[in-house]
Parts: structure tokens; sequence; C-alpha cells
């Protein structure tokens, strides 16, 4: 099953302790905040057949009930992991900003997301679990992904960021967006891990700059200056189009 298949299907999220509970027990109660959603939200009445992701390529077919208890209707389906994971390390916006950046990855299949604070991020944008949890799990749904990005928020200077991810993915190929600077997208390896560095609306820092400058080629999307959330997308877009060989169209 692919994730065009599940189109006119009902797909829901399941936390990993909600998914394993009905794997195990082939029965359990839709989590109450999917019932508002799809009873009240979307006046979706009577029995349906739909289908539950964990957000790591587990799919559940299972048929709900009027009284809104999940039954399984067939055996797990397991999804392929995509041939490239792409990351990308964000320095901290505004919450409306955020929560666009969480649901692009989502859409456009990247593999993590890293938060940070750079030099020029707004401390009084406070990283919140369960509401970045609940962006992530909607953004899955709307998009019908079987594949979620593993967010998270880590504390120290770009430097230490960079060196934590770097070392979770050895091989990892860098890139970071300049639109200032000289572009020198031939000196991205080809890899099956690609990172790209996005900075906060006010940009980056002169020492940051210069560390990104003496250790990682840049990129340029456009002439113009991009808000955040659009150079986080564009980011992720261009590690896809370093995979599959083609050329980005700078706008």
């Amino acid at each position: 099953m692919k994730n065009n298949d599940l189109t006119e299907e009902y797909f829901f999220i399941l936390s990993t302790e909600e998914y394993q509970t009905l794997s195990r027990s082939g029965i359990m109660r839709l989590p109450s905040r999917h019932i508002h959603h799809f009873r009240n939200v979307r006046r979706t009445q009577g029995i349906r057949q739909i289908f539950l992701g964990n957000g790591d390529g587990g799919i559940l077919p299972a048929t709900l009930r009027e009284d809104n208890t999940l039954e399984t209707s067939g055996e797990e389906l397991l999804q392929s992991p995509p041939p490239v994971r792409i990351h990308l390390a964000q320095a901290m916006v505004d919450k409306k900003q955020m929560e666009s950046i969480i649901h692009k990855t989502v859409e456009t299949g990247a593999t993590t997301a890293t938060f940070f604070y750079s030099n020029y991020s707004q401390r009084n944008h406070p990283w919140q679990e369960e509401r970045v949890s609940l962006w992530r799990e909607n953004a899955g749904m709307q998009a019908k992904s079987a594949f979620l990005p593993q967010l998270r928020l880590m504390e120290g200077r770009l430097e230490a960021v960079l060196v934590g991810i770097r070392s979770s993915f050895p091989g990892i190929s860098v890139f970071w967006g300049d639109w200032t600077g000289e572009a020198h997208p031939e000196k991205i390896p080809v890899s099956t891990d690609y990172l790209f560095i996005n900075g906060p609306e006010g940009g980056w820092s002169n020492p940051e700059k210069d560390f990104l400058k003496r250790n990682f080629p840049p990129v340029s999307f456009s002439d113009n200056v991009l808000k955040s959330e659009t150079a986080a997308l564009s980011g992720i877009l261009y590690a896809r189009f370093l995979w599959d060989g083609l050329r980005w169209p700078k706008i």
C-alpha cells in the first residue's frame, strides 16, 4: 500500500502505545481526540472502515463501530521507508511559523527536524512537547503519511547541535541557504542522508555565518529574501532534487 492508496480512506495516527495496544489486543476505543474530530467536526456517523498508522511505517486496517470501538480487520501493512533521509536543523521561530514548518516536514517526507536556539532566535517562543506532537499528528493525518519525522529540541550553540546531528548520521551531506552569497551545490556530496540548516527570521549572526561558510557549502533558492518557513520547505525539496540528480529551478 502506498500513501496515495489512502486518498479516499479515513486515516488516523496513533501514539506508539495506542498502536501497540490495538495491534496486540485487536480492539480498543478510538482516542477521544480523534472521536471529537471525526464525529463532531467532520460529522461522520455510522460504522466505517478506517486505517490507523503509527508514524513509523505501520498501518492497521480496522472497523470503527458506532460506539467508537476499533476492531482490527486485517493484517498489519508495513510500508518501506524512503530511499533517502532528509533532515532539517531549524533555528527557533515563532509558534505560527513552527507549526507551518512541522507541517511541511511531514508533507515532504523529512526524516527528522531538530530545533535549536540560534543567536537571533527569540527566547519567548518555548518548545511545548504536547503541542508539537499534536501538530505532527494532525499533519500526518492530513498528508496520510505512513512515516512521520522525529522532532526534537536540542540545547546548545549551532556548532554543538550540528555535531550531535552528524554523529547520529555518519556520512550525512550538509548544506545551508545563503541568498547573499555564491551557491555551490556541486560541493554537496551525493548521500542517502542530507541535512539542511535553516536560520530564523532575523538570519544568522556574523559568527554563525562565518562558521557555516568555513564548514559547509551554501545554496541559494531565490534572489529574494525568503521567510524561514519558505526556506525550510525549499531546503527539503532541494535535497530531493540532489538525490534525484536534478537541478533546482531558481525562483
